[in-house]
């Protein structure tokens, strides 16, 4: 008990500020596993928890964490796209594209979610 209240006592926190879309993102996905694939098998010794409206990064270390905040900002991106006529988005072949995008990219090491989103 007392060697696991220390080493928590010893850990390092960050909480880092990241773009809405990601944040959602990461809201969305099992947090252990995000960590897992972009931590752990790269021996960080770090996790990645969400509280409220916060990204939190635990680590044993600040190299740690900074490792781990530098694997998110490289493997955890998006893209966003404007589309002028938001008819387009109604179309029969909006929808065909979006289901291939997501066929073609989803897989156990990839996320793709496309979402529209009102301009207002």
């Amino acid at each position: 008990l007392f060697r696991s209240l220390d080493r928590e006592r010893s850990l390092k926190q960050k909480t880092i500020n990241l773009n809405s879309q990601i944040f959602e993102f990461i809201q969305q996905v099992k947090t252990d596993k995000l960590s897992s694939t972009l931590f752990t098998e790269k021996n960080i010794n770090a996790v990645c928890k969400t509280d409220g409206d916060k990204v939190v990064l635990i680590g044993n270390s600040e190299k740690s964490i900074a490792e781990a905040e530098k694997q998110i900002a490289q493997n955890i991106t998006f893209k966003l796209v404007e589309i002028e006529d938001q008819k387009v988005t109604k179309m029969k072949e909006w929808n065909d594209l979006r289901t291939s995008l997501i066929n073609m990219f989803n897989s156990e090491m990839t996320t793709v979610i496309i979402e529209i989103r009102d301009r207002s």
